[in-house]
């Protein structure tokens, strides 16, 4: 399976549409977090692949694709644009978000489906209840081991379920430049000392520790790759960046795999 960037074009700029009218006229309350429209331009070519990916697997399934689970939601940038297919469509995310009222109302206006969880050892859904599962940039923000997460991922997973996971790649080339220059690759201390624990990241991974644990979860692994969403502004980085990357994909900046939950 194979990322079209032309494909990707067209589905960017109909998330584009339809997620920006969104927050003109419904902007998330976030005083306390991050700003709904920033957040969204930060993570939008991270959503655009996503969805992309997101529909060739329903493609490729024939169609079997029917229940969907967003597993921190968040604001519901990715889902969004998700309502204008045949998706039954769910999300859920930490109780403090589920106490902001505008993020709710959201949710309520596409009909999508939102419970909260205190935390990802336990689902608020029962077992077989999702043909596909999004775990997109929530693995780095785990201060905890991931493995009941996955245990709990793979409950609610229907058998020949589909599980799609994002997270930064701790060996990318910008954090390996970091290490040798002796600056430390995690957030700087204030943050780590002051913010909430589920804004900064606790642990980034490697392509080969995510495969380990899917491996150990029975989960088949059906695709990867090595990604970056954001470029510099600087059209020197930029293209020294894409070069570099074209010749070692693995220094990318970011990991997306598919696995498939193979039943019993």
């Amino acid at each position: 399976m194979k990322i079209n960037a032309s494909q990707n074009k067209k589905i960017r700029q109909l998330i584009h549409r339809l997620v920006i009218s969104e927050i003109q006229k419904f902007p998330i309350d976030s005083r306390k977090g991050a700003n709904d429209l920033d957040y969204f331009l930060f993570h939008e070519t991270r959503i655009s692949i996503c969805i992309q990916i997101i529909l060739m697997i329903a493609k490729e399934s024939n169609l079997k694709i029917r229940n969907i689970l967003d597993v921190g939601a968040f604001y519901g940038h990715l889902l969004i644009p998700l309502t204008h297919f045949n998706f039954k469509l769910n999300a859920t995310d930490l109780e403090v978000f589920f106490k902001n009222k505008t993020i709710k109302e959201r949710f309520q206006r596409y009909g999508i489906e939102y419970r909260s969880y205190k935390n990802l050892n336990h689902l608020p859904f029962v077992d077989n209840s999702f043909d596909m599962i999004i775990l997109s940039e929530v693995l780095e923000h785990l201060f905890y081991s991931p493995i009941t997460m996955f245990l709990e991922i793979k409950r609610v997973l229907k058998p020949k379920g589909h599980l799609i996971l994002t997270t930064p790649n701790v060996f990318s080339l910008p954090k390996k430049i970091k290490f040798l220059l002796g600056q430390n690759i995690y957030p700087p201390l204030e943050d780590f000392c002051t913010k909430p624990y589920y804004s900064i990241h606790h642990r980034e991974w490697g392509l080969n520790e995510i495969k380990t644990i899917i491996s150990l979860m029975d989960l088949k692994l059906t695709n990867s790759y090595h990604v970056t969403y954001y470029y510099s502004k600087s059209i020197l980085r930029r293209y020294f960046k894409k070069f570099v990357y074209s010749l070692f994909p693995s220094l990318n900046e970011d990991i997306i795999v598919t696995a498939c939950f193979q039943g019993e």
